[in-house]
C-alpha cells in the first residue's frame, strides 16, 4: 500500500469534519441580518480614478434561462463596464446573496463561462497587492475563438475573501460551529485581451483605484476584512 501524503491526509480529514458539521448543524441564524444592509448598485461607484461606465460593451451575461435561475439564488446581480481615458476596458460582475455557501459555485466562472462554450484554463490562485492588504484572487483565461478574456475573481463569505475551494471549506466549518449562514459575495474583474499580463496589471490596477473611492465599511463588504499577508502565486495542478 502505498504512503498517503500527509497533507492529503489533512484535507481529507477537514473535508470529513465539514461534511460531518453540514449535515449536523443547521444555521439558526443570518449573519447578514446582523450587519448594514448591502445595496450592490450604490456601493460600488459608477466612477471613480480614472474610469467611468462604458455601456459599449457589457460583461458576459448568463442565457435567458439561466439568469431566471441565478435570479431565484441571488438576492442581488450588478454587471458594469468601466474605460479609462487611455482607453482601458474593465468589466466588472458582482453578485451577492444572503446565507450563501455552495451556492456561489453555480456563478464562478469555470462553471458559467464554459457552460457558454468558452474553454477555460490557466488557472491560478494568488494573492494581489492593495493598500489595504492582500486579496486572495483566483486567475484564469476564457477563451472562445477570437475572444481571450483573463478573469480575476474573489469570493467573500462572511468577513474574509477567498479563492480555493479549500479556503471555503473552512469557511463553511465556521459557519457551522457558530449557528450562523454567512452571506456570500462574488465578484468577478475581467478584461478581452491577449496579453495576460497586461491584464492582470490593469485589473490590479482597477481594483485598487475602485476600493481607494469606497468608504471604509463599504470596501469591507466587498472584500471582507481579514485580509491575508501577501504571497508567491501558485499555479493549479
Amino acid at each position: 500500500m502505498k504512503n498517503i501524503p500527509v497533507k492529503n491526509l489533512l484535507i481529507g480529514l477537514v473535508m470529513a469534519i465539514a461534511a460531518i458539521i453540514a449535515l449536523t448543524y443547521k444555521p439558526a441564524t443570518l449573519a447578514a441580518q446582523q450587519v448594514p444592509k448591502i445595496d450592490l448598485e450604490t456601493m460600488i461607484p459608477k466612477q471613480f480614478g480614472d474610469w467611468h461606465l462604458d455601456e459599449s460593451l457589457m460583461p458576459l451575461r448568463a442565457s435567458p434561462d439561466q439568469e431566471e435561475a441565478l435570479k431565484k439564488i441571488y438576492s442581488q446581480i450588478l454587471t458594469r463596464t468601466y474605460v479609462s481615458s487611455l482607453g482601458q476596458k474593465v468589466m466588472l460582475s458582482v453578485v451577492y446573496g444572503d446565507g450563501i455557501d455552495r451556492q456561489l459555485d453555480v456563478h464562478r466562472p469555470e462553471v458559467c463561462y464554459a457552460a457558454q462554450g468558452f474553454q477555460v484554463s490557466r488557472y491560478t490562485d494568488q494573492v494581489i497587492h492593495t493598500l489595504f492588504g492582500g486579496l486572495s484572487v483566483r486567475r484564469l483565461v476564457a477563451t472562445n475563438g477570437q475572444r481571450i478574456e483573463p478573469i480575476s475573481y474573489w469570493i467573500k463569505v462572511g468577513d474574509k475573501a477567498v479563492s480555493s475551494s479549500f479556503e471555503r471549506k473552512l469557511q463553511k466549518i465556521k459557519q457551522g460551529l457558530t449557528g450562523q449562514a454567512d452571506s456570500g459575495m462574488l465578484a468577478r474583474v475581467s478584461s478581452i485581451e491577449t496579453n495576460q499580463v497586461l491584464a492582470y496589471t490593469e485589473q490590479e490596477i482597477f481594483i485598487n483605484d475602485m476600493l481607494q473611492a469606497m468608504p471604509e465599511e463599504q470596501r469591507k463588504q466587498l472584500i471582507g476584512d481579514q485580509l491575508p499577508e501577501l504571497t508567491i502565486a501558485k499555479d493549479i495542478k
